[in-house]
């Protein structure tokens, strides 16, 4: 794991040819068919035949994708990795994607209704808030009334059982070695510009252009993250020109990797690599530590 514009996924790659390892994506965005230049998806060449998991696994229009649903089919990608003999490699961005698995969030099971989830979907974050407090104000105080997406898994479990649950004890079910991957401050703003330039090469704003003819509202445009708010912006005549929106986004984008920083560093568990130096070397040496660990030898 680690910040945006770091190498992650090309170093996933890397260590998974190396040990014969398949890659399972912890990508919010990822997940999403189309979003493919924006969330900068590996090419089939640069996946140099690795094997990945939860990538192209939902469609756009859908929307909603919960963290349970994620955390249900990252658990079955890495059952049927683990059966194969060989290890798995979850490789992205997205912390909690990354929590749930290592730390094994226990969710409330409610299942999703989807015609109440575009009602709610409709509405404005401020009214979902209220919804929610008008079903349990202590509960709604625990949500921050932006975030529409927990809101509204928290409106789902209310209506389907009657009550909010109390926190749930994690149950981790694998060992992890977990490596994070990041830049000094001005590395990673360059870094950041770099991939931003390339992207747009490759047609980045004619990729958001195709998914909002396609019905992609603004809205979800706006849900996507940086990259695709930003897009939705340039497109609806929201920046003067090119240059402007460039200017914008590659600076939001540093300051969203400076919060994954801050994130990340408080999981005292990952072994950040020293980029100063081989970090590929360090990785690989850490990595075949750790699968050695019960093997006869290192007893």
């Amino acid at each position: 794991m680690g910040t945006n514009a770091s190498g992650k996924s090309s170093l996933g790659v890397t260590l998974a040819k190396t040990f014969d390892g398949e890659i399972v994506s912890a990508d919010s965005r990822q997940i999403y068919r189309g979003l493919d230049i924006g969330t900068g998806k590996l090419s089939a060449d640069e996946m140099s035949g690795v094997p990945h998991h939860l990538i192209d696994v939902a469609d756009v229009s859908e929307q909603f994708f919960s963290l349970a649903e994620y955390q249900e089919m990252a658990y079955r990608a890495i059952d049927d990795i683990v059966v194969r003999h060989r290890p798995p490699f979850m490789v992205g961005g997205t912390g909690l994607y990354v929590r749930a698995i290592v730390e094994g969030y226990r969710f409330e099971a409610a299942p999703p209704d989807y015609e109440r989830r575009r009602q709610l979907e409709a509405m404005e974050p401020a009214e979902l808030w209220s919804t929610l407090a008008g079903y349990d104000a202590p509960v709604a105080g625990r949500f921050d009334p932006r975030n529409k997406r927990r809101i509204i898994r928290a409106i789902e479990i209310i209506e389907h059982r009657g009550s909010y649950p109390e926190e749930i004890r994690n149950e981790p079910r694998f060992e992890f070695l977990q490596l994070g991957l990041t830049w000094p401050p001005d590395v990673l703003r360059e870094r950041i510009e770099k991939r931003l330039a390339l992207r747009l090469d490759e047609g980045m704003v004619d990729e958001a252009r195709r998914l909002m003819d396609r019905g992609v509202t603004p809205e979800i445009m706006e849900s996507l993250g940086l990259e695709y708010r930003h897009l939705a912006k340039l497109i609806l005549g929201g920046y003067q020109d090119e240059s402007e929106f460039f200017e914008n986004l590659s600076r939001a984008i540093y300051r969203f990797s400076r919060r994954q920083m801050s994130w990340f560093t408080k999981q005292s568990a990952i072994v950040w690599l020293d980029t100063s130096g081989d970090y590929v070397a360090e990785a690989t040496e850490r990595v075949a530590a750790f699968l050695d660990r019960d093997s006869p030898q290192s007893r």
